[in-house]
């Protein structure tokens, strides 16, 4: 389980090599949901997720790692089809860096699966060997760039949307989810 949660979400740049990065957004207004019982405090292996409410649609994630680290992430909850995906955008650090290296930072969206909320979250981040794999089957599926032997979606909301619904279940793509338990 602790390296569920390396793969997620450690250090400043998300997208760099754990997980899938996105130039756009998976959601649209007409897709997000709120989902009242994601907010709180889980844990899994001295990691810790705290989920805050920042708008009528949207959360803060506050993003704990073992060693105390944090990361916060702008999230929106999306329905597509009859799965649930959480679309993590990373909050500008406070890096001590100059100006010109903050420039070439990019921040992406990165996407997980939602198997479920209660009682225990159960989040599945998109794998990048999966979508390696995907896209050399099918280089069609999604408009994409190998930036760096990393694939970088680059398809625009409402084809990552149609992506995700046709592909959900492609070996793989959102492998078996990690468990997260809620602190009470």
């Amino acid at each position: 389980m602790k390296k569920f949660t390396q793969i997620l979400c450690l250090g400043l740049i998300l997208a760099a090599t754990a997980c899938v990065p996105s130039l756009h957004p998976l959601f649209t207004e007409d897709s997000l949901i709120f989902e009242e019982s994601l907010v709180g405090t889980w844990e899994e292996d001295d990691n810790i997720w705290q989920f805050r409410k920042s708008s009528s649609r949207s959360y803060k994630l506050i993003m704990t790692d073992a060693e105390g680290r944090k990361g916060e992430f702008e999230t929106h909850l999306v329905k597509i089809g009859e799965h649930r995906y959480l679309d993590l955008y990373p909050v500008e650090p406070d890096l001590e860096e100059n100006d010109f290296y903050k420039m070439h930072l990019l921040p992406t969206h990165t996407f997980m699966w939602v198997k479920q909320i209660e009682p225990n979250l159960q989040l599945s981040p998109m794998g990048p060997g999966a979508i390696k794999e995907l896209v050399s089957q099918y280089p069609e599926a999604v408009k994409h760039e190998i930036v760096q032997d990393t694939v970088v979606l680059t398809a625009h909301t409402q084809e990552l949307q149609a992506f995700v619904k046709k592909f959900h279940d492609f070996k793989g793509l959102f492998g078996e989810p990690g468990d997260l338990e809620r602190v009470k």
